[in-house]
């Protein structure tokens, strides 16, 4: 009885180290997830602005 009670509990913290470092996956992801949020706006910034530059251009032509 000692034997299976000692493997369910190196089983059991096996299982919580496994979900420790998959919600820590899951962590880095969403901050990587953030970060490429941001930079798609900063595109979409720098797009508007060069289509008003060439905007300006086209009609001083």
């Amino acid at each position: 009885m000692a034997t299976a009670s000692e493997e369910q509990s190196i089983v059991a913290e096996d299982i919580a180290q496994q979900i420790n470092k998959v919600a820590e996956t899951v962590e880095t992801s969403a901050g990587h997830a953030d970060i490429t949020v941001n930079r798609g706006q900063e595109l979409e910034k720098v797009a508007q602005d060069l289509r008003v530059l060439v905007e300006r251009f086209s009609f001083n032509r």
